[in-house]
């Protein structure tokens, strides 16, 4: 199900930042806001997370990023946010951070 969320952080992955590791790549889970580091980061917290809570599709964070990622399929999927009825509102960075995670990570629907 995928619905409006609100980001648990804006800090970086969540399991990351828990071990005190590092993380390539920003995922949002797209049913409960869970934000992790997708396959390219060595913990692959998004994946772990979709598998362990049945959440099957993740918004990239990167900046620019306009795809998903369906964990079930294991598919991207290259839809424009608007076209699919959400879209990410608010500051593009964090300062400080050089992972581009997004400021507010909240998802709103489309008008």
């Amino acid at each position: 199900m995928i619905r409006d969320v609100v980001a648990h952080t804006s800090d970086g992955c969540e399991g990351c930042l828990a071990l005190g590791t590092r993380w390539a790549h920003l995922m949002l889970c797209l049913t409960c806001g869970y934000v992790g580091c997708s396959d390219s980061s060595p913990m692959r917290h998004a994946r772990h997370h979709a598998q362990t809570s049945g959440h099957p599709i993740a918004q990239s964070l990167h900046p620019g990023d306009n795809w998903r990622w369906c964990f079930v399929h294991d598919v991207k999927i290259c839809t424009p946010y608007p076209a699919t009825g959400a879209r990410v509102v608010g500051p593009s960075v964090v300062p400080g951070l050089t992972n581009g995670v997004r400021q507010d990570l909240r998802i709103a629907k489309s008008q």
